[in-house]
């Protein structure tokens, strides 16, 4: 017979404390744990998520709660009936982000959470969240921004609506300086935290939803348009390249310089650990206990999320290192391309455990 579950007492701070720590013990579904915590809402026709701060706590065996949504700088009113009825309802799903109380306190005060990046709007929020009709217009009309009349506004989407999403894009590739930058010539990855990488990623999100915003209103565009298809293509096939572009080189630069230098820190630690258990039995000391190095880096990710957007998730794919060329080309003698699709076949090979002489394998990052 099953034991019975042993829940925590909800008005202490334990769960939540050990929760930070990454160890989530059992719930209640009608019962908060008091502590703090990031919940989300997604609206369903643009597929933005709003992100709140929330405090649970428990007096005289009730539950209390404040949710306190994006701009606001201090402390919402405790909420009360339906409203608070309907955040014990999303219990479930806020205890899976427990937050740092300085983050909690940072974010009321206006900032942005520690692993979002915001991107500053290029056109008025209505027109960004607008669908594009068949001729690229909007499908609905937007307020206006301070030095604009609303027909002004509509006026210019109409115009060009390709330009409205080609701010947004520039602004968004604008935040790649935070993470990447050149000095002297030379590429420099500024990722050193995993709340910076969640950011890279959180921004990496944004731009792939333009790339998607782009190519979605090209399809739509070609639709009534059969004959027009190659000119469309001239004018978002570049917007979405654009935005596509800059989210790998956050994926395949500095997120994922960040992710190998954890896995390096990982393994020299291990190598270490391993040599200092070594030097005790070489000096004798079978009574102490084995010594443990730590690594220098947090734990590799197996998955990097931003406070808004896709989540990327992170693991190990296996590459071939070509040492010798004349014995890989030898094991392909009957294909005829050349040198540049041998990585590719031997890549293939090695991640099929298939031994391909003349190589080596080794693991790489890979951010999807």
């Amino acid at each position: 017979m099953n034991a019975s579950v042993q829940f925590e007492d909800p008005t202490t701070l334990r769960w939540w404390a050990a929760a930070r720590k990454g160890i989530r013990g059992p719930i209640n579904s009608n019962e908060p744990m008091t502590g703090y915590y990031r919940a989300r809402s997604k609206n369903k026709q643009t597929g933005e998520e709003t992100l709140y701060a929330v405090a649970y706590w428990w007096h005289n065996g009730q539950c209390f709660c404040r949710s306190n949504p994006p701009g606001t700088t201090s402390a919402a009113p405790t909420l009360m009936g339906e409203k608070l009825q309907r955040m014990i309802e999303a219990w479930p799903y806020v205890s899976k982000e427990p937050i740092e109380y300085d983050v909690y306190q940072s974010v009321l005060a206006g900032n942005p959470w520690p692993d979002q990046h915001v991107v500053e709007k290029a056109a008025p929020a209505e027109a960004s969240n607008m669908p594009l009709d068949a001729q690229g217009s909007p499908s609905s009309p937007v307020t206006g921004a301070a030095d604009q009349s609303k027909e002004e506004i509509i006026a210019e989407i109409k115009a060009s609506p390709a330009e409205w999403l080609k701010r947004e894009i520039e602004a968004a590739a604008a935040g790649l300086p935070r993470y990447v930058k050149k000095v002297d010539g030379n590429i420099v990855f500024l990722i050193d935290s995993d709340e910076m990488n969640g950011a890279a990623q959180s921004l990496r999100a944004q731009l792939l939803a333009l790339s998607s915003k782009a190519e979605k209103a090209r399809l739509e565009a070609n639709r009534p348009h059969q004959e027009a298809i190659k000119r469309n293509g001239m004018i978002w096939s570049p917007l979405a390249d654009a935005a596509t572009l800059n989210a790998h080189a956050l994926r395949d630069g500095p997120m994922k310089a960040w992710e190998v230098h954890k896995r390096e820190q990982a393994a020299a630690a291990v190598k270490a650990t391993q040599a200092a258990q070594a030097a005790q039995v070489a000096a004798g000391a079978t009574n102490s206990a084995p010594v443990q190095v730590a690594s220098n880096a947090p734990a590799p990710s197996a998955k990097i999320k931003g406070a808004t957007g896709k989540a990327a998730s992170v693991g190990t794919v296996k590459i071939a290192v070509i040492h010798n060329q004349d014995q890989v080309y030898a094991h392909f003698k009957n294909n005829e391309q050349v040198k540049a699709i041998l990585q590719g076949l031997a890549n293939a090979s090695v991640r099929a455990s298939i031994e391909v002489p003349g190589t080596t394998v080794a693991e790489d990052v890979a951010i999807k």
